[in-house]
């Protein structure tokens, strides 16, 4: 099982890399779960690491 801050990690990589990968894909390429994304995503967003930038479908 991979380390919650290891995720976080490569999550932002990934990010990064490519502003507009889906949770879908970032599941896939991190071999866990959207779950897991998504709250890797909204704990990232709390310690003002990211933002979400524009609509809720086609933001970044």
């Amino acid at each position: 099982m991979k380390q919650p801050e290891n995720i976080k990690i490569e999550i932002l990589q990934l990010i990064k890399n490519n502003s507009k990968i889906s949770r879908k894909d970032l599941a896939l390429i991190l071999n866990v779960t959207k779950g897991s994304i998504r709250h890797n995503l909204n704990k990232l967003r709390e310690e003002k690491i990211i933002e979400h930038v524009g609509p809720d479908k086609g933001g970044y």
